[in-house]
């Protein structure tokens, strides 16, 4: 590239060169007036080559410019992106041990119907059990609508899901032990009960019991509470009057009831309507708890007896 540039730089500057010589050695023989005359046709000759001279560089600049040949673009196939396969996915599942309830039940303050009764769970109720009895009979839970108060209910009652032998034994405080005045060593507030009988009228079965108020204080009212701890299922009978039945279990005896029991007075107390049940509860283990009160409706002062028994 740069011997084709010198070479065509030779063809202007040394004509041009030879011609400005020759009229400067003319110009010293001509007169002043002429002498002006050349010397204005020798700077446009001047100009002319000095114009040519960069109009050959220019086109030599434009002749040797390389043109750059365009490659052939390669297409590069589009790589996909593998989608991951989703991992399968568990569904999540409760810890712990979880009961259902498959009937209504009481939940009480420790494993077993002598002690308090503290509220009611419906059936199909789900809850949490935290704990078991060295039995294995009851189970500790967590109230299901506060879940801030503990309580036990029968595992005879309750579908289980999880692993029970996960849960801790808890063993709690024994039921203090009942007790017995005799009847000839009067309180202020007693009475002396013992279970007489079971009723039979068809399919149905009622306890009775008989109760002498040996205190000092009327009793208007009673309340009976009967657990079976065979089949774990508690009955309770509220009353305003003492009355058992005639010879015939099925007919109340409402000629001899009375509307409370006076000081040295006694009555049978047939728990039926209600109380009663619709099994043959004969050989069963219960625990019953007797409480009276002297006023209408189980109200004013009260007492409560516990009887273990099987009729």
């Amino acid at each position: 590239m740069w011997f084709k540039k010198l070479g065509v730089n030779k063809i202007f500057v040394l004509p041009a060169f030879l011609l400005v010589f020759s009229m400067a050695l003319s110009a010293c023989a001509i007169p002043a007036g002429k002498q002006q005359a050349k010397n204005a046709i020798i700077q446009t000759v001047v100009v002319d080559s000095l114009v040519g001279t960069q109009a050959a560089s220019t086109l030599t600049a434009i002749i040797q410019t390389p043109t750059s040949k365009p490659q052939p673009t390669t297409a590069v196939p589009a790589t996909s992106t593998p989608t991951p396969t989703p991992s399968p996915y568990a569904s999540p599942t409760m810890a712990g041990v979880w009961l259902t309830l498959q009937e209504d039940t009481y939940c009480f303050a420790g494993p077993g119907g002598g002690y308090e009764m503290l509220f009611f769970i419906g059936s199909n109720q789900l809850v949490e059990a935290m704990a078991r009895d060295p039995m294995d009979d009851y189970y500790y839970i967590r109230d299901p609508k506060t879940y801030s108060q503990f309580c036990w209910i029968p595992g005879v009652v309750t579908s289980v899901s999880g692993d029970v032998s996960r849960l801790p034994v808890l063993t709690p405080e024994p039921l203090a032990a009942p007790i017995i005045v005799e009847p000839e060593t009067p309180a202020m507030k007693d009475f002396y009960v013992y279970y007489e009988k079971t009723l039979n009228c068809d399919d149905s079965y009622g306890l009775v019991f008989y109760i002498e108020n040996t205190g000092s204080v009327i009793w208007r009212s009673i309340r009976v509470l009967m657990t079976d701890y065979w089949t774990y299922k508690t009955y309770m009978h509220d009353s305003d009057i003492f009355r058992g039945t005639t010879s015939d279990p099925c007919v109340l005896d409402m000629e001899n009831a009375q509307d409370d029991l006076q000081i040295g007075e006694g009555s049978p107390v047939a728990c039926v309507n209600a109380g009663q049940f619709n099994y043959d509860p004969t050989g069963h283990p219960f625990s019953v708890r007797i409480t009276l009160y002297s006023l209408d409706g189980r109200k004013g002062d009260s007492i409560t007896k516990t009887l273990t028994f099987k009729p």
